[in-house]
């Protein structure tokens, strides 16, 4: 084979070399793009209003467990669950009303399901800031407590047991160590709409976040 011929055919192996190699990626980066993750954390949950729920009513664990689609590096969807529990507060009890037998311990359970936007700053830094803003339907359950006493009716609680719109927003950090795997910090604070006994509740958390 002539010595043209030769450079010819290496030209040829050279560039199929190079476009076989380029090839997977730029796959892997289309998949790096629309990477979806799961994030689950665990925290505590803290009701700062109305009067009628923090009266009676702790602090008390919380958790979350959401599904998350990534867009771009910085923007993402997600979808997921609240869950908490707060403890009925029995000294409270006592003190406001000392004559009145404490019923069964009525602690409350918070569910809020909801859609998100997440925006992080810094796609690209280890330690990544967040902001989010939330959407969805909160129910609490019920916990109810009266009695009729010389035909007067005496209410002494009545929260829960009903669904309502809340508005949420949250910040916090990601500390990506592994590719799939990352560290999450946050807090966030959900509105709920239009109830006479949850206005406002606050969530600390952190827990793993896990890319695929």
């Amino acid at each position: 084979m002539s010595q043209g011929k030769l450079s010819a055919v290496l030209a040829v192996l050279l560039v199929l070399d190079v476009a076989a190699s380029a090839q997977p990626r730029g796959l892997r980066r289309v998949r790096q793009v629309q990477r979806t993750s799961i994030v689950v954390t665990l925290g505590v949950a803290n009701p700062q209003s109305h009067g009628r729920l923090r009266e009676f009513w702790l602090n008390g664990p919380s958790g979350s467990a959401e599904f998350r689609v990534h867009l771009n590096p910085s923007l993402s969807l997600g979808g997921g669950g609240d869950m908490s529990l707060l403890y009925f507060n029995e000294a409270a009890f006592a003190t406001r009303w000392p004559n009145v037998p404490i019923k069964t311990k009525e602690n409350l359970f918070v569910g809020n399901v909801y859609i998100d936007a997440a925006y992080a700053p810094l796609p690209a830094s280890i330690i990544r800031p967040f902001f989010k803003g939330q959407v969805g339907a909160l129910f609490v359950t019920e916990a109810i407590y009266r009695q009729v006493i010389g035909n007067v009716r005496y209410t002494y609680y009545n929260v829960g047991g009903r669904t309502r719109l809340t508005l949420g927003v949250a910040t916090g950090v990601t500390w990506a160590f592994d590719y799939n795997f990352g560290l999450i910090a946050e807090i966030k604070a959900t509105y709920v709409h239009n109830d006479p006994a949850i206005g406002l509740l606050l969530f600390g958390r952190a827990g793993i976040q896990y890319k695929f």
